[in-house]
């Protein structure tokens, strides 16, 4: 018998999605779990997940995250995983924002700085498709496609892309993006002097990925 197809929506608040694990760090909007991806792996384990959605979230998680959040999300989805980012395109929305575009000013506004309703209702970094979609190719991902919601939420952008094999640098990206502060992490480093100076060379040791825990992480 075929199992289910494994589906995440991370950082969901009160949006739930029928048929996926729904996964935030507010207790409050009570997710079917609870971890925050800024400083916890996903507890599933490495080619597991069929599909995730990750919707107007990382516009409110700093940009020093999005590098480590991305791997992680490749890492625990499958070859051929589908992955689903929603955000408001920070050019469009400025500058609609200072035209008054349709008389919808405030509306523009709440897309650059966010409602700001309750802590975390910020937008805390700008997000611009073609950067993202660079870091998504260099994180191995590929068949990235971008298109825009239309009226009334014209402004917010769709961008999905699916997870190919891994990129040449994927271990130094690992390395320096996810592990760097990990007790079980050990990655030797190999120097060796030439005339021009050291040229230090990185080669991934044995990784112990983090404990998993199903609930609370």
């Amino acid at each position: 018998m075929k199992s289910k197809p494994l589906k995440l929506n991370v950082g969901c608040g009160e949006a739930k999605l029928e048929g996926f694990i729904n996964i935030d760090l507010a207790a409050r909007v009570k997710p079917d779990l609870i971890c925050d991806i800024t400083k916890k792996s996903l507890p599933y384990k490495a080619g597991t997940v069929d599909e995730i959605h990750f919707l107007h979230c990382i516009e409110h998680i700093e940009s020093k995250h999005h590098s480590k959040i991305i791997l992680e999300f490749f890492r625990v989805l499958k070859p051929g995983g589908f992955l689903i980012l929603a955000y408001p395109e920070f050019e469009i929305c400025v500058t609609r924002y200072l035209k008054n575009h349709q008389g919808r000013r405030e509306f523009y506004k709440d897309t650059i700085f966010g409602r700001q309703l309750w802590p975390g209702d910020f937008h805390v970094c700008p997000i611009n498709s073609n950067e993202l979609r660079g870091l998504l190719q260099a994180m191995g991902f590929t068949d990235t496609k971008l298109v825009y919601e239309e009226a009334p939420n014209d402004g917010y952008a769709i961008l999905s892309a699916r997870k190919a094999k891994l990129p040449p640098n994927y271990a130094n990206i690992l390395a320096k993006e996810i592990f760097s502060n990990e007790s079980k992490t050990r990655i030797t480093r190999k120097s060796k002097r030439t005339g021009t100076g050291k040229i230090a060379h990185w080669q991934r040791g044995k990784v112990a990925l983090p404990s998993r825990r199903k609930t609370g992480v």
